[in-house]
């Protein structure tokens, strides 16, 4: 899809929208499964209207199939995804955590909730808030503001710093070694998904449901 092109579903939205869950969703719309299409850079915690820069967010039309039967949504906002086997390209699920698993994206940072089988709009190249591991890296001596890893119920993230697949289902973390966020410090190293976005050191509340701005750099 080229960037001239009209998106098929808005921004946070999904292609099916308010249909309910059904088994045979699977094949709705399966001609948008994998098309390339581009978002203008807007901050989803703001007015939702400014953008946050100039880029655009390169996303990837992706079918959901974390399963769930109930209707409800499995994927959330700035979630990590992998790739389902033989479906390289076109459906994901929930990354799991550790080592030695592709991130594919990130469900896109607009999204109010992603059902199974639904299409949705995953980020793989671009800024986008991205769901943060609530522990991480920890540091006995660390200093807010100036030294590296956790303090207390803090986690600090900086500007530059790998973000690599952390080892909770769906999240990112730091990759530090007490030096430099360098990508050689952590089991789940090989899987770096960008780096961070902030200008300076940046506490982060202890809660698995925070987001943090990372260009990611997948494709």
């Amino acid at each position: 899809m080229s960037r001239s092109n009209k998106l098929p579903f808005a921004q946070g939205a999904t292609a099916l929208g308010s249909t309910a869950f059904s088994t045979d969703n699977l094949t709705s719309l399966n001609h948008l499964e994998g098309q390339t299409a581009y978002l203008p850079d807007i901050d989803s915690t703001g007015d939702k209207k400014s953008r946050r820069s100039g880029a655009d967010v390169v996303v990837v039309i992706i079918r959901n199939v974390e399963p769930n039967v109930d209707g409800s949504t499995t994927l959330a906002a700035g979630d990590a995804v992998q790739w389902v086997t033989g479906y390289h390209g076109v459906r994901v699920e929930k990354a799991d955590g550790g080592a030695n698993h592709q991130v594919a994206g990130f469900v896109d940072e607009h999204s109010s909730g992603v059902k199974t089988n639904d299409l949705f709009y995953m980020v793989v190249k671009g800024p986008s808030l991205v769901t943060a591991e609530n522990d991480g890296e920890k540091s006995a001596t660390a200093d807010l503001g100036t030294a590296y890893g956790s303090h207390g119920s803090q986690k600090i993230f900086k500007e530059g710093w790998f973000a690599v697949l952390s080892a909770t289902s769906g999240q990112v973390e730091t990759d530090i070694d007490g030096t430099t966020g360098d990508g050689t410090a952590t089991a789940a190293s090989g899987n770096v998904v960008g780096r961070f976005k902030k200008s300076a050191y940046t506490e982060v509340a202890y809660n698995a449901t925070n987001k943090v701005l990372v260009e990611v750099d997948i494709r």
